[in-house]
């Protein structure tokens, strides 16, 4: 006696737990709401799931796990004529090949991102689309590109999504941080370092919170040790 409801109800307690609960429950309900959704053809519920246990699996540290799901969610995007959902799990996805280390396969993707972005889409999926082509421009060297791409993203985050948005502009601006650090510009990177804390903090998002404190912490004991 399941029915859409049930996967409705699995889908909101999982994406509450994604943002600041039991990353065990999350899964779980995330996945009981996927196959619910699935059930009913209900293709924009398999879609919000499916993000947002992507979402999970990059914050648990599973890249392979968020290689896989996004690449599901793209196949959800094309199926259902969805280009918005399409360009956002691409760019998503060349943060995994990134991440994992295929910087011509992330590169590839980040490009195509970038090539089918545009005002028509939902800020948020713009943002996506911009961070992920900031990281490849950075892995790449292109500096200059890549933080135009970073603030790019800060801006687009900033118009919509809540909370959501600016918890993901807070994370570009750690990004940006790393860039400066790498660069062992310590000014800038500490600066941007507090901006991305105090955005963390007003996101409310626990795990948001804990990176942005972890990355003052770290660029802290590396400005010490910088000749």
């Amino acid at each position: 006696g399941l029915d859409s409801g049930t996967g409705h109800a699995a889908f909101a307690e999982g994406a509450v737990h994604v943002l600041g609960g039991d990353p065990t429950v999350a899964a779980e309900r995330l996945r009981t709401a996927i196959v619910e959704f699935r059930q009913h053809r209900d293709h924009l519920g398999q879609i919000l799931a499916v993000s947002r246990l992507g979402e999970l699996a990059w914050r648990t540290g599973d890249v392979e796990q968020f290689g896989a799901l996004h690449a599901e969610l793209l196949e959800l995007g094309r199926s259902g004529r969805s280009p918005g959902v399409t360009i956002g799990a691409t760019a998503r996805l060349a943060h995994a090949r990134l991440a994992a280390g295929d910087l011509v396969e992330a590169e590839l993707l980040a490009r195509e991102a970038l090539a089918g972005s545009g005002s028509s889409f939902m800020p948020v999926i713009n943002g996506y689309v911009f961070r992920r082509a900031g990281l490849v421009n950075l892995a790449l060297d292109h500096t200059a590109d890549g933080r135009r791409n970073l603030l790019d993203a800060i801006e687009a985050f900033g118009r919509g999504a809540g909370s959501l948005g600016v918890g993901q502009a807070a994370m570009c601006w750690i990004d940006l941080s790393n860039s400066h650090a790498a660069e062992l510009e310590w000014g800038e990177a500490e600066r941007t370092a507090q901006v991305a804390l105090d955005e963390a903090r007003r996101s409310g998002e626990p795990w948001v919170c804990e990176q942005a404190d972890a990355h003052l912490a770290r660029l802290a004991a590396a400005a010490r040790q910088s000749p």
